[in-house]
């Protein structure tokens, strides 16, 4: 799978900016750090993404602002160092460990703080727990309030930038061998094209009930298949089956339920996955979510040589 992943990873470049609602503002922190042109001298943080991502995964990242990477429909300012290291260990932690151009957007929102200090007070709570019970709830009242924060995390990180690197990387798949086409016929009279925005909710129509997971997988098939691959490597295997079960309706005139058609697309992609570039997606699946229940107790701030769970 490794390799899989590294050989897709061979044309990979992230580019960190930030995504600015108008030009009236920017950042007032900007500084030689933040980037307007590269630095004459490499940076401690230079080194560390040398180490790190582009010496073993073969992508560069450039957190300094290049304006010829980033295209004129979009107004951006640069991302500040702090957040770009956060996102650079998430990347490690969530992307490349477990498991193309992409410009992420919003890096200056992006903010993860460690609950480690935290966890230190719950495991210790768990230590006495092992002798003595009187120190029950007060356990159960951190854990709770941790696995929230936890949940609240991911939740966050999912939806706006987990989905989005898997999303992605599936792109890299089929553009240099594309899927089987019967893939493309299972709803092909169903694809919107640009109307996959409006269309369904002007119809009064869902168009998972339809086999798209997501409304944007309507719009033709090759983001159908990025999009039902980042839902499925992300997604737990209950958070999947809540989507198959909200799928699971027969649309008035039609023969077959949403779920059926999407249970028939994600055989087609894992089988193809398996069988042309030897990734198997259940085990991507359980190595990225193994990671999950660890995410709060890691530090993302830092410059370690590898971020591992704990």
């Amino acid at each position: 799978m490794n390799m899989t992943l590294r050989k897709a990873s061979l044309w990979a470049l992230a580019a960190l900016t930030m995504a600015l609602g108008s030009c009236r503002k920017v950042d007032a922190d900007i500084s030689s750090t933040s980037v307007l042109n590269a630095s004459a001298n490499r940076t401690v943080m230079d080194e560390y993404i040398e180490r790190e991502v582009t010496s073993p995964y073969n992508i560069q990242i450039y957190y300094r602002y290049t304006e010829s990477e980033i295209g004129r429909n979009w107004v951006t300012s640069p991302a500040n160092e702090y957040n770009s290291l956060q996102f650079v260990n998430v990347l490690k932690y969530l992307f490349l460990e477990p498991g193309v151009k992409i410009i992420f957007m919003n890096i200056n929102s992006f903010d993860f703080p460690s609950l480690k200090q935290y966890y230190h007070t719950l495991d210790s709570l768990k230590t006495v727990l092992e002798t003595d019970t009187s120190v029950q709830a007060e356990y159960d009242q951190w854990k709770t309030w941790l696995d929230g924060q936890n949940s609240t995390y991911l939740e966050r990180l999912k939806d706006v930038y987990l989905r989005t690197m898997y999303h992605e990387a599936a792109h890299t798949f089929h553009q240099r061998v594309e899927p089987t086409t019967d893939f493309d016929k299972i709803t092909s009279l169903d694809y919107r094209q640009a109307d996959w925005i409006s269309g369904w909710t002007r119809e009064g129509k869902k168009s998972i009930e339809y086999g798209f997971i997501t409304n944007y997988a309507s719009q033709e098939p090759h983001e159908d298949f990025a999009e039902l691959f980042g839902n499925y490597v992300i997604l737990s295997a209950d958070e999947w089956e809540a989507k198959l079960v909200s799928a699971d309706v027969i649309p008035a005139g039609r023969t077959r339920s949403g779920r059926s058609i999407i249970e028939e697309k994600i055989r087609i992609i894992k089988d193809y996955m398996l069988t042309t570039w030897g990734l198997d997606m259940d085990k991507l699946r359980a190595q990225l979510q193994a990671r999950y229940p660890n995410f709060a107790r890691q530090d993302f701030t830092t410059m370690t040589s590898s971020t591992t769970q704990q």
